[in-house]
């Protein structure tokens, strides 16, 4: 009885290893670069022990055929790939308002290292992310990607196939536009305020031809983007938490 048992209980643990495993190495903040990968191993590890007594009924049996086995495996993983993939775009927002802001005020080359995206960034983009995975913890929102990677067991049960590549690819696409859109809007009054600022300064500058616009100019800039940054961040967290909660739900069952 054993034997018969155990090679099926194996094949289980593999099946939710392979989509949660893919899930954590691609999940905002907990799969960036910083993350030691034992570390997300581990997390993966424990995931899987938490859920196999919860899903390990509705997981299909081992196949007898090798070529069904590679099916299903690889279907978990694109699976595994789409959920995360989502969750990181939905978290990616405050890296496009950074951007913009950066731009708009005259910091573009104000770069460091971005610990988030394990490049350069500037300086806004790096100070609204870290803001923004603050936030995420801070409100409990992190608990729903792990909601959603339970529930995605009911919704996407392992063994259907084939995959829908394409309504999954239209997913992703939808996540990522709904997310540079929002970051857009987040960043629209500074985008306002920069083009007026600069057509005060042309005007300033054709009445003046003398005077160093742009020397005098730049150090008020920055004063008015970042009291502007500094009476608008509220509503920004709160624009990104609600927008990062309704890219998650529908995986939410």
């Amino acid at each position: 009885m054993l034997a018969e048992l155990l090679p099926q209980e194996t094949w289980r643990f593999f099946l939710l290893f392979v989509r949660i495993s893919i899930m954590i190495t691609l999940f905002p903040h907990i799969g960036q670069i910083f993350v030691l990968p034992r570390i997300r191993f581990a997390l993966s590890f424990f995931l899987v022990l938490i859920l196999l007594p919860i899903v390990g009924e509705e997981l299909p049996a081992q196949p007898a055929r090798l070529e069904r086995l590679f099916e299903i495996v690889i279907n978990e993983a694109l699976i595994g790939v789409l959920i995360g993939t989502v969750a990181r775009f939905a978290s990616s927002v405050f890296v496009y308002v950074g951007s913009f802001f950066a731009l708009l005020i005259g910091m573009s080359n104000a770069a460091l290292f971005n610990p988030l995206q394990a490049q350069q960034s500037v300086l806004p983009a790096i100070f609204l992310g870290l803001l923004g995975t603050t936030a995420l913890f801070v409100t409990d929102l992190h608990h729903i990607i792990f909601f959603a990677l339970a529930d995605s067991y009911r919704l996407f049960v392992p063994g259907d196939l084939p995959f829908p590549a394409g309504d999954f690819s239209q997913l992703v696409l939808d996540v990522f536009t709904k997310s540079f859109v929002l970051g857009f809007q987040i960043a629209a009054p500074f985008f306002i305020i920069s083009v007026l600022f600069y057509a005060l300064m042309g005007v300033l500058a054709r009445l003046m031809p003398q005077m160093q616009v742009f020397f005098v100019v730049l150090p008020l800039q920055l004063l008015l983007g970042f009291l502007l940054l500094a009476v608008s961040l509220t509503v920004m967290v709160r624009m990104f938490l609600e927008h990062f909660q309704q890219m998650i739900t529908p995986f939410l069952v």
